[in-house]
């Protein structure tokens, strides 16, 4: 079953301090080949006013990684 987190929810568990940290881990590890990298994903969304953009990986193990969305729209 897929949890999807509300902005609220997810800044309640996760620090900004901690999501930056991911974030550099995750980026040093595909920097030094620790991460599987697929090309990214993107769509046009006409009817929303927007696009989707998403970029996953996966990390070795013994690394961190971390995921990302982008909203839509002007926001």
């Amino acid at each position: 079953m897929v949890r999807v987190l509300g902005r609220d929810e997810v800044r309640r568990l996760v620090s900004m301090a901690d999501a930056i940290a991911a974030v550099r881990a995750a980026l040093a590890a595909a920097d030094r080949g620790g991460a599987v990298m697929p090309a990214p994903f993107g769509m046009r969304l006409p009817d929303a006013g927007g696009e989707v953009h998403v970029k996953g990986a996966y990390v070795l193990a013994g690394e961190h990684g971390a995921g990302r969305d982008v909203p839509l729209g002007d926001s």
